[in-house]
């Protein structure tokens, strides 16, 4: 027989060796009272194990061990043996200094149960402050033994939205700073200078989705939840929106400023009151006694009943743009005059253009040279339309009067007029008329030639431009035997297709006398010179006369016979 709880052997009636069950009982004893053990973490029996050590052996156990995971493994008197656990059994853990109960399916650490109502470490906890503690720091980490997640939460909670759950600072047990859910669900961060009255400083909105500064006790800026951040407005509309006036040194935007409520402007103040002013609409102007300028290196001056850019204190140079209340723009820059910077270019009410003038009378006027460089460089004149003509006028006189000469273009043709006539035009297709030249004629001037490359050359036949000159050959007076006269109709884009033409073939002319033939841009013939083959004709022309006065003088000399 033995015991129920450690299966301690009994002594039974008359029994020999009575000793031999009593020293048994007491190892069973040793083994399970205050039981400690070297480790519940070993699978393999140690290889040299100290009489009386205990283990717990882990799943999967081996060896001797096997199928015995989770039971007591004593090593007694040279061989180990095992005992299984009751509910309830203790045992502590060397390897990690905890205390395992075993619940019947496992061994599990030991930790404290139930409750306390007040707690008090190194103070004393009362009603209000059940968990009290008096200590130069509190550490809450995060746990690294179980092991846990990695995580440390710190939780607040309370009952209803209304109630409150936050973190309290103190000063002397006097509230100064308060930071959680203070009567809503916003996060608020709260100052106090007494402890009883506590001013809003920063509170974050759940369910707007605002930021909101408070100081106090009224709202001066918000983050709405697109990201706006109004000063003075409680809906701002752009990502800096101020109601009221704004100061500041320097201020860059890549998108815009703006300004004022409807129709209100809002004043961008000058010793002098408000000089400019910026409307929400989008528009910049002045208080109407000003124009509005933009400038550098200066400032606005006001003399007499004008309006201008002034530079006060400056000896070097300065630009600006001003826009006046008539409708003109004005461009200076420059170095100063006085007090005031030349304008350099303007745009009047009119939409006249004036470089170097104040009083454009044309779209454009430029009082000076203009000067155009670069690779390619083009001016470019246009209409809107084709029913007219566009043009660039000439004139050494005042620009009311007639223009002297006109260069324009018609559709794709350009014409040079002048003396108010067309005088000379040039085709889209490298054409050139002069019309005058034609009833303009004279006796005494060389003719004009049309090269290859459509170069106009001068025809001479002075002495000087010659060299080698000699009497022409026999063969060369007889150069116009071998050419055949011929008519024809005409296929150039000039010519009547229906009139009948005469003269020469240039193929025909060439291979009898190159020098008589004008050969074209690719080397071909193209066209008979006419003129030179008058001085063959002469030359066959004298050749004739003296055949016929030789052939008189025979006659003569027959009939006399």
């Amino acid at each position: 027989m033995t015991t129920r709880s450690f299966s301690i052997p009994e002594l039974a009636a008359a029994q020999a060796q009575k000793h031999v069950t009593v020293n048994e009982a007491l190892r069973v004893i040793d083994a399970a009272m205050n039981l400690v053990v070297a480790s519940r973490a070993v699978t393999d029996p140690p290889i040299e194990p100290g009489e009386g050590e205990k283990y717990i052996p882990a799943n999967p156990a081996t060896g001797i061990w096997s199928s015995h995971e989770n039971e007591i493994a004593a090593f007694v008197n040279g061989q180990w043996r095992f005992f299984s656990p009751e509910v309830g059994w203790r045992a502590f853990d060397q390897a990690t200094a905890k205390l395992a109960i075993w619940d019947g399916a496992d061994w599990t650490d030991f930790a404290g149960g139930g409750t306390q109502p007040l707690l008090g470490i190194n103070t004393v906890a009362d009603a209000t402050n059940r968990l009290a503690v008096k200590s130069d720091a509190v550490l809450f980490s995060h746990d690294d033994v179980t092991p846990g997640t990695g995580d440390m939460r710190f939780v607040i909670n309370k009952a209803a939205v209304g109630n409150t759950a936050s973190l309290l600072f103190q000063t002397g047990y006097s509230g100064r700073g308060e930071v959680g859910l203070a009567g809503s669900d916003a996060l608020e961060l709260k100052a106090s200078a007494d402890g009883a009255t506590f001013d809003d400083v920063l509170t974050l909105d759940p369910v707007s989705h605002t930021l909101r500064f408070t100081l106090d006790g009224s709202e001066r800026a918000r983050v709405s939840a697109e990201g706006y951040f109004g000063i003075g407005t409680s809906s701002p509309l752009e990502r800096l929106h101020v109601n009221g006036t704004a100061r500041m040194s320097e201020i860059w935007t890549e998108q815009g400023i703006a300004i004022g409520g409807d129709n209100t402007p809002a004043d961008f103040w000058g010793s002098g009151g408000n000089a400019a002013l910026f409307f929400n609409k989008g528009f910049l102007g002045t208080n109407g006694s000003f124009a509005t300028s933009l400038f550098s290196n200066g400032h606005r001056n006001n003399a007499g009943s004008f309006t201008f850019l002034g530079v006060a204190g400056i000896t070097d140079t300065a630009s600006g743009i001003d826009l006046y209340p008539d409708g003109a723009i004005w461009f200076r820059g420059g170095a100063a005059v006085g007090t005031t910077i030349l304008p350099r270019m303007i745009i009047d009410a009119s939409g006249n253009v004036g470089i170097a003038t104040t009083s454009p009378s044309d779209t454009l006027s430029v009082n000076g040279t203009v000067g155009i460089s670069g690779g390619t460089t083009n001016i470019v004149l246009s209409l809107e339309s084709t029913d007219g003509r566009c043009g660039l006028a000439l004139s050494d006189v005042s620009t009311t009067g007639p223009f002297q000469v006109l260069i324009e273009a018609l559709g794709d043709d350009m014409i040079l007029s002048a003396g108010g006539a067309a005088r000379l035009t040039l085709g889209s297709n490298g054409s050139l008329t002069a019309g005058g030249v034609y009833t303009m004629t004279t006796a005494s001037a060389a003719n004009v030639n049309v090269a290859s490359d459509g170069l106009l050359r001068r025809s001479t036949s002075s002495a000087k431009y010659k060299d080698d000159i000699r009497e022409m050959t026999a063969p060369e007076r007889d150069v116009l035997k071998a050419l055949r006269p011929v008519s024809y109709l005409s296929t150039c884009e000039g010519d009547d297709p229906k009139r009948r033409h005469f003269g020469l073939i240039a193929e025909e002319v060439f291979e009898a006398a190159p020098s008589l033939v004008h050969l074209g841009a690719d080397g071909s013939p193209e066209g008979v010179m006419y003129d030179r083959i008058v001085p063959h004709l002469i030359a066959g022309q004298q050749t004739h006369e003296t055949s016929i006065a030789e052939l008189r003088g025979r006659v003569e000399a027959l009939e006399a016979a």
